[in-house]
């Protein structure tokens, strides 16, 4: 009995079984490339290398340096399912929803560390910061600004962030006492309000 050989795959492109386990090694690696050595310092083929794969499969997954960024922010936690039922639910709960999402998250070492570092790296870098600030405004301020009441919703919702990325480098980045050690608890019922009359107040 004669086997036929198997097709061919493109070049760069995994089994079937092995697509989600590579696009996220590379979404690891790309965090880490970029929160090393920042937007500009960081290659495609530097990503590659760290995650083990053939550079080709890199530009399988994403088109480019700033799509695989996006990427990177999009993995961070920042806005994910979790988040976005959070918008969907009631008005009274919803700052305090959102922060315990987000501190409970980064309260854990993984997303804290990659978020973090991204943070020191845009700060650092003028093409990251740009990049980061797109992916603020387009997938977390166009949601505030949605479910604001009031006058100046884009206003609000660049408020929000504010006070969210604020809280977030003085707690995790810088590590300021007593806010370091402060529990998650103590936190959502001190910025809740806030976050409230930003989004809400008259």
């Amino acid at each position: 009995m004669v086997r036929m050989p198997e097709p061919a795959r493109r070049r760069g492109r995994p089994r079937a079984g092995a697509q989600t386990d590579a696009r996220e090694a590379i979404l690891r690696a790309a965090g880490e490339e970029f929160a090393e050595n920042g937007y500009d310092g960081t290659s495609l083929r530097a990503i590659a290398r760290r995650a083990s794969v053939d550079p080709a499969l890199v530009h399988h997954y994403f088109e480019d340096k700033p799509a695989l960024f996006h990427a990177v922010l999009s993995a961070s936690g920042v806005v994910d399912s979790a988040f976005l039922a959070v918008l969907d639910g009631p008005r009274e709960s919803l700052a305090r929803g959102y922060l315990r999402y987000a501190l409970t998250l980064y309260e854990q070492p993984a997303p804290r560390e990659q978020m973090t570092a991204l943070v020191r790296a845009a700060v650092g870098t003028t093409e990251m910061a740009h990049l980061s600030q797109i992916f603020v405004d387009g997938e977390v301020n166009a949601r505030f600004a949605a479910i604001a009441a009031g006058p100046d919703p884009a206003l609000r919702a660049g408020l929000v962030s504010t006070q969210l990325l604020g809280l977030f480098v003085a707690r995790y980045v810088f590590e300021i006492e007593p806010l370091a050690s402060a529990s998650v608890d103590d936190l959502v019922e001190l910025v809740a309000p806030t976050i409230e009359r930003y989004l809400f107040g008259e």
